[in-house]
């Protein structure tokens, strides 16, 4: 192992990976890689491989699949984070084995003359100790440097002190002032009401919240046919995964002009509104008949199926003809449309 490489290795590894994988007494395995690698930083450990360039053939390999944009598995992860350690510890990795047909070195040098007649011997060649296992205190978190006996307690300390909290990927971890621990997620969020949208009917809906001068456009409806749902917002965080819209969600969408934006749900398992405007959705709720009504005469447009009002009954109604006698009747009477 020769000094150039360690050297560079120190060079493209950030701060608190060259200082947890130079102090491991072990390679890494399956268990403890799976336990190292949210500290390691899956993101940080690409990015060190593709820096790479030294003479290890096996990381070469590696540092060539990042440069083309493959995704490395977590033992190939593993071995290179084996790699930079051995490289950290100058010892001889087990990822460069000699090439077939290689000459193999002695385990002791031989002498490259035979000593004369009565001359003294020379001294045998002592071989290298092997390093001292870890002692007490040799494992150190590297966000407030304090000691403990075994990895596992640095990650028990890690996880009550600092809240388990890892660099976010791609944001550099040897900022000035050290290692900034990563805020802890925002709670889920919590409905304050327990609305329950199965008391109203699938419709449009207007009303005046306290403190506000303008009126506040609602639509509900139901979901008819499944499909499949691409970037949302998940009430207390955000996600851009898919979801499956099951048939039977009930989904409220807030109208601005031309744009629904949806702003809550409510599905077959909560059976309770998880989303915004709930002080809105609780005066709908309160209200339906109202609520409706007051959205035809803002609007000029029937609160049931948005056709434009154009007889002067229907527009002091906030109604339509047909959707009065099929459904507003039934609602003002109490009957679930």
């Amino acid at each position: 192992m020769s000094i150039n490489e360690k050297g560079n290795v120190e060079e493209i590894l950030p701060p608190h990976m060259a200082s947890l994988l130079g102090q491991l007494p072990s390679p890494l395995t399956d268990t403890t890689f799976g336990a190292l690698k949210p500290i390691l930083g899956e993101a940080q450990i690409i990015a060190a491989i593709g820096l790479y360039r030294g003479g290890n053939g096996f990381m070469n390999s590696l540092a060539k699949q990042a440069g083309q944009g493959r995704v490395l598995s977590d033992r190939q992860l593993r071995g290179a984070c084996n790699c930079f350690r051995a490289f950290l510890r100058d010892e001889v990795s087990h990822y460069s084995p000699k090439r077939p047909g290689s000459p193999v070195a002695p385990s002791s040098p031989a002498p490259a003359f035979a000593p004369p007649s009565g001359a003294a011997s020379p001294a045998p060649v002592q071989a290298t100790p092997p390093p001292p296992p870890a002692s007490a205190g040799a494992y150190k978190c590297f966000t407030c440097q304090m000691p403990f006996h075994t990895m596992l307690e640095v990650l028990d300390h890690k996880r009550v002190a600092h809240g388990n909290a890892g660099p976010r990927p791609g944001q550099p971890t040897h900022r000035a002032g050290g290692f900034q621990p990563q805020a802890p997620p925002p709670p889920m969020f919590v409905p304050k009401y327990g609305l329950d949208l199965r008391m109203i009917p699938d419709g449009r809906y207007a009303v005046y919240e306290p403190g506000k001068t303008e009126a506040t456009f609602i639509i509900k409806r139901t979901v008819k046919r499944p499909y499949t749902r691409h970037g949302r917002y998940l009430w207390g965080q955000a996600t851009r995964r898919a979801e499956y819209i099951e048939q039977g969600r009930m989904e409220l969408r807030i109208q601005r002009g031309d744009t629904k934006e949806l702003v809550g749900e409510q599905n077959k398992l909560a059976n309770v509104y998880h989303g915004e405007h709930e002080e809105a959705v609780k005066l709908i709720v309160d209200d339906p008949v109202k609520a409706i009504s007051l959205y035809g005469l803002l609007m000029k447009a029937c609160g049931y199926c948005g056709r434009s009002l154009t007889d002067p009954l229907s527009q002091t109604r906030g109604v339509g003809p047909d959707c009065w006698e099929a459904k507003h009747i039934h609602l003002m009477n109490g009957v679930k449309v």
